[in-house]
């Protein structure tokens, strides 16, 4: 125990330790509202609010017309807004505003057979109702027709989006994969930041920052050598342990990667190219942190803080964040529109991926600033006075 304590002493001596113990409750507490966004679009889609639904009856004989008639106007008591329709065209429909297009075919005759397929108008913004509309729906349908014939219908699911029509598993399998680009990214992120860190924490704690300054070396230089090494060792990290999962998942047969039915090669170099932009911000981001630590220990912990909000995007996708022109300027957002884009195009991504260098370059800007300050001495003197003065005043 006495040796636990001695540890526990030694990193809790450390600032930047604190800080990496309270970063996760401030990233996390601020996607409260992201949450209750997803939990209330999750209500919306459950009570069909909002909703404008075409009942549209094709190929079908007059018992079934008049049964299908009957269920619109029970829904439409309950609330919901129904129409019947004689058009076949459910695109056509959709684009004259109608969320849902429910297409019946058959009949619902007793020996007969049918098929329903649900066509739902989706949208980024609102992705959670948007996945959770055309099993609500069917789910509503299927349901009204067992109560009333006890008969089955095949019913087949479809999404529009951005002007273009998926299948429900091909969305979920496209939506799958762009998480997974997403968080695949931390296998770069963590790396790069930790490592970067770490020059500038070995430095300090070796005593051999003031030294490495006093040399006749621009300051910019030194900057982007340490964050190119740092880039570089994490780059390589990456390769290996995307090339480990996939020889795990190819021969045990438990994840089908299918990148290459959704992302050309320049999809792809997009997102090479955003992955390498934001390894250079959260690298500079971290070296930044990690010049007011004054051990190695604790100018690693700088990594947690730099890469953490990482993860704020995707969540933040699921949530309904509205993306636009003006979201794809934020930090940590290149990443994710990358990976969107084969739904929004690619002119989103690369609008993201190019203010991504653009913010990496500020902070490199930022790093080389403090550097050529006295701060880059003083960093752990001048943070310890800074805590010491809230502590006075709280």
């Amino acid at each position: 125990m006495r040796l636990l304590g001695k540890e526990l002493r030694t990193l809790f001596r450390e600032p930047m330790v604190v800080l990496t113990i309270i970063m996760p409750f401030i990233v996390y507490s601020s996607m409260a509202p992201f949450y209750g966004s997803l939990a209330e679009q999750t209500r919306e889609a459950q009570r069909l609010e909002g909703v404008n639904v075409a009942l549209s009856l094709c190929r079908v004989d007059d018992a079934t017309r008049l049964l299908v008639s009957a269920m619109g106007s029970h829904l439409a008591s309950g609330g919901v807004n129904v129409t019947i329709v004689d058009s076949c065209s459910a695109l056509e429909l959709l684009r004259k505003g109608y969320n849902v297009v429910l297409v019946l075919n058959g009949s619902l005759m007793p020996g007969r057979s049918a098929s329903m397929a649900v066509y739902v108008k989706g949208s980024l913004g609102r992705f959670a109702k948007t996945l959770a509309l055309p099993s609500v729906v069917s789910g509503h349908f299927s349901r009204l027709i067992a109560e009333r014939q006890g008969a089955r219908v095949n019913t087949t699911s479809y999404i529009y989006l951005n002007g273009r029509l998926y299948s429900f598993p091909e969305l979920n399998s496209l939506f799958g994969s762009v998480m997974m680009l997403s968080y695949s990214s931390f296998f770069i992120l963590f790396p790069a930041a930790s490592m970067g860190a770490a020059l500038i924490g070995a430095e300090r704690e070796e005593r051999m920052f003031e030294v490495l300054l006093s040399l006749p070396i621009r300051r910019r230089s030194i900057a982007f050598s340490k964050a190119a090494a740092a880039v570089i060792v994490a780059l390589l990290t990456t390769a290996s342990a995307m090339a480990g999962i996939y020889v795990v998942t190819g021969h045990a047969g438990i994840m089908e990667l299918k990148l290459s039915r959704y992302y050309g090669p320049g999809e792809l170099g997009l997102y090479a190219a955003a992955l390498v932009s934001e390894a250079l911000f959260v690298v500079m981001l971290a070296m930044t942190v990690g010049l007011f630590a004054t051990t190695i220990r604790g100018a690693q912990s700088a990594a947690v803080i730099a890469v953490l909000p990482a993860i704020i995007p995707p969540m933040s996708l699921m949530a309904g964040l509205p993306l636009s022109y003006k979201t794809a300027l934020l930090p940590y957002m290149a990443i994710l529109y990358t990976g969107l884009s084969p739904i929004i195009g690619r002119g989103y991504a690369a609008a993201s991926t190019a203010a991504q260098f653009i913010e990496a370059l500020a902070a490199a800007a930022l790093f080389i600033k403090v550097l050529e300050s006295e701060t880059a001495v003083t960093g752990p003197e001048t943070l310890r006075r800074l805590l010491a003065r809230l502590r006075r005043r709280r």
